[in-house]
């Protein structure tokens, strides 16, 4: 094979080759396959995979979009059929009664095509593919979704990685450029707030106010390009029993939720759990009005605990040989932070991509080689309805 031809076949491949793009297929069933069996992986296959497919597609378009300009859209070096049929009538007439019905010919009068809205559809899916692989891309490379666990209180930097828990960072992602942020108010459950709602605010390095507002389970607040949604807040208490020699028989904290519908006069609760004191077991209650808890525990199974603390008046009690103290409280919520994501560009992207498609399939290209010969002509044709016209042609 010449090198030029080497180089014409590469390029179609590239350009205009249908299957070269299902290449791209591999890598994500290779990634859900391994999701599905548990195996390890890496996404950042999955984003060197997107980043190729989007230069291809960025390619594709803008080859499609500069024929537009020349007279043969699709052009005789692209797609040329293997089989070819036999024509009695010369090379000229074909070539007339097709040009009389709207085919153009290259300078050789040797290949045909007929313009049609199919072509348009081609643009209009590699279009589509391309707005919706560059905020895709995008979105993945900038990626930053966290959870900061913060309380009450002064304005908090949160421009460092180790203010997040489940972090989740792109290539190109930072939490350096968020501002300091700070939760004015927690709001409990009420009927404008069922699960509750934070008023929260933001300030920069120089402690000025930026904004503030109300976040809370299913409504979330965007500020400077990020997304900050309250998913929780929980009573963290801190609970100790001691027995009669004043040993340690309980320690931990213990970290309440609210409850979706009130038992009495508690709105939180927890089970109690500890790994270290595994045969200890039982529940918590709260109540934030009163900063009141009761406790019910019990070891190897049996009932050995059920008391009421108070933070302040009461948080020590003694039963049997046994005695509880409630001495801290802490409250807490915990906000997601997220950059926001290009999620209607994505949408009209696939759309624009899908419309394209559609019309790709429903106009088809209509495209003709002729050769002559001795007895005749030869012909290679794309479009049933350009094979339809050369059989109405011959049966004259």
């Amino acid at each position: 094979m010449s090198e030029v031809g080497s180089s014409s076949r590469i390029k179609n491949i590239v350009l205009t080759s249908p299957y070269f793009l299902l290449l791209f297929l591999v890598i994500p069933a290779g990634i859900i396959i391994s999701h599905l069996l548990r195996l390890p992986y890496t996404l950042n296959l999955m984003l060197a995979n997107n980043i190729g497919f989007l230069v291809i597609v960025a390619l594709r378009l803008i080859w499609y979009l500069q024929r537009l300009r020349t007279p043969a859209w699709y052009g005789a070096e692209n797609g040329v059929p293997a089989q070819s049929c036999m024509l009695v009538d010369s090379k000229s007439a074909i070539r007339s009664a097709l040009h009389e019905n709207g085919y153009r010919f290259n300078i050789a009068n040797s290949y045909g095509e007929r313009h049609d809205a199919g072509y348009f559809g081609t643009v209009i899916l590699y279009a589509g593919l391309a707005l919706l692989l560059f905020f895709g891309t995008y979105d993945n490379v900038m990626q930053f979704t966290g959870v900061v666990r913060l309380g009450i209180g002064d304005p908090k930097s949160i421009s460092k990685p180790d203010a997040f828990a489940d972090l989740v960072m792109g290539p190109a992602a930072s939490p350096g450029p968020l501002p300091l942020l700070q939760i004015r108010k927690i709001i409990l459950p009420n009927t404008q707030w069922p699960k509750g709602a934070l008023e929260i605010g933001f300030w920069d390095k120089n402690d000025h106010m930026l904004m503030e507002g109300v976040t809370a389970p299913g409504k979330t607040l965007f500020f400077d390009g990020f997304e900050y949604s309250m998913l929780k807040f929980s009573n963290v208490a801190e609970f100790m029993v001691l027995n009669g020699m004043k040993q340690i028989v309980f320690n931990s904290l213990l970290s309440m939720l609210p409850l979706p519908k009130k038992m009495g006069e508690y709105s939180f609760h927890t089970t109690v759990d500890d790994p270290a004191f595994d045969k200890i077991k039982g529940d918590a209650w709260f109540n934030t009005d009163k900063k009141k808890m009761k406790v019910v525990l019990t070891r190897d199974g049996k009932p050995f605990l059920d008391t009421e603390l108070e933070l302040w008046g009461g948080n020590s009690k003694t039963q049997g040989d046994y005695t509880a103290s409630f001495s801290r409280l802490g409250e807490f919520a915990e906000i997601r932070v997220a950059h926001v994501r290009h999620f209607m560009m994505l949408k009209i992207g696939a759309v624009v991509a899908l419309i394209g498609g559609l019309l790709r399939l429903a106009v088809r290209p209509q495209r003709v080689w002729l050769v002559e010969n001795e007895s005749g002509c030869t012909a290679k044709v794309i479009g049933a309805k350009t094979r339809k016209m050369l059989e109405e042609l011959a049966e004259r």
